[in-house]
């Protein structure tokens, strides 16, 4: 790790922006207060560079101005909101998709995703080690494996959610997968794949598998580590094995017809994962039929308060009333509409084109990670998921640098 350190500062020492990107990547994982400081910090640093430039002109892309679109689009919901109050307070949680656009439209220097990508995984990987320390600790005062699982893993840095994390370390380890460099790469890729499977997202573990998979046979250079290769896709696919158990447990105790059908449910109820989201999907449905708000959505951050009283009608216990739809997609069509996840669909064809055009397996593999935990959370929708997907997204927008020695 030293030499991967003293590589890293030999190359080429970061600007003031990769600098500030490469921190507001990292902060993630600390309190949204930090985050939003560099956010804040990054988009008054290019303003400020724009100011100074002689010819101030302005290279927009197509990326950019979906997300301009689309920041105007959910403010404009206000407008027809079942609750104006929520939704025009829920801009200030979506600014974002302007100030990050913004930012990186104003911005005149050279910024290199390679540089920023590296400090990122860099981060996550001293916090999973950090991470692992703390669960071992735990451990030895608590005598409770379960301290390395899931929430009990991840929770240790600023209440971080375990399904958010687990996001970062696969786009860690498969970046890595894709652009194994140093002996560190070596280890970090092992390392992540450990932790993966620690945090326990049956999602996230299949989907970085699949990837891994698709990533190994694609790149011929990956011959060269393929001892490598095959430790991990081993540590990944024991860790898809161990979540067996759960997925067989899943099925076996969730009465779909029953979710879907019954009409009181009561405190008492025994809930699976599975079965949250079947009542999510039924509570979806019924709403768009009796509302029919489908094509405009009740509005930004608005959906909340039909979706309690439909819990309430439905006799769930105190936990379950008012939780989100656990699925991004769901959740953009009742707050915003078909129309605007429209806007988002664009948003990913438009990565996703950029990636089969410049035959960019990076942003494809990340494109399709986002795409997938999407599925199962409100992803788009925490400023932690918010952040990632925009600055990724922005980046691989960046024309790729050359790395100078």
């Amino acid at each position: 790790m030293k030499n991967y350190l003293l590589g890293v500062f030999k190359r080429s020492s970061l600007n003031i922006s990769e600098l500030l990107l490469s921190v507001t990547l990292c902060s993630l994982v600390l309190p949204r207060i930090i985050n939003s400081i560099t956010i804040g910090l990054f988009f008054l640093v290019s303003f400020y560079l724009f100011l100074r430039r002689n010819e101030q002109r302005l290279y927009f892309n197509r990326l950019i101005v979906l997300f301009f679109i689309f920041f105007i689009f959910c403010s404009l919901t206000s407008l027809w909101s079942v609750d104006f109050n929520k939704s025009f307070n829920g801009i200030t949680r979506i600014l974002s998709f302007l100030l990050l656009p913004l930012a990186f439209l104003l911005n005149p220097e050279r910024i290199r995703r390679e540089k920023v990508i590296r400090n990122f995984i860099l981060g996550i990987f001293i916090l999973s080690l950090y991470l692992l320390v703390v669960a071992v600790l735990n451990y030895w005062s608590l005598s409770n494996y379960e301290v390395f699982f899931y929430h009990n893993l991840s929770n240790s840095s600023a209440e971080m959610n375990a399904i958010y994390f687990s996001v970062f370390v696969s786009f860690s380890l498969l970046y890595l997968l894709l652009n194994m460099e140093t002996k560190f790469d070596k280890i970090a890729l092992v390392f992540f794949a450990v932790i993966l499977v620690l945090l326990s997202s049956k999602t996230i573990i299949f989907v970085s598998l699949l990837l891994s998979i698709i990533v190994a046979i694609s790149e011929k250079s990956l011959i060269l580590n393929k001892t490598l290769i095959l430790v991990f896709l081993v540590l990944v696919f024991i860790g898809s094995l161990f979540f067996k158990k759960r997925i067989v447990f899943e099925l076996t105790n969730s009465n779909l017809t029953e979710v879907v059908t019954k009409q009181e449910f009561g405190w008492e109820y025994k809930w699976s994962g599975l079965g949250i989201r079947a009542l999510q999907w039924r509570v979806f449905y019924e709403l768009m039929i009796e509302d029919q708000v489908m094509l405009q959505g009740y509005g930004l951050k608005a959906a909340d308060k039909r979706i309690s009283e439909k819990h309430k009608n439905l006799k769930l216990y105190s936990g379950l009333i008012g939780i989100d739809f656990h699925n991004q997609y769901l959740q953009f069509i009742a707050e915003i509409g078909i129309i605007g996840l429209s806007i988002y669909v664009l948003i990913f064809i438009t990565l996703l084109k950029k990636a089969i055009k410049d035959k960019d397996l990076a942003l494809m593999v990340f494109a399709i990670l986002i795409i997938s935990v999407c599925f199962s959370e409100v992803f788009l929708w925490r400023q932690r998921g918010m952040v990632f997907f925009i600055v990724m997204s922005l980046l691989f927008f960046q024309p790729k640098y050359k790395e100078t020695s």
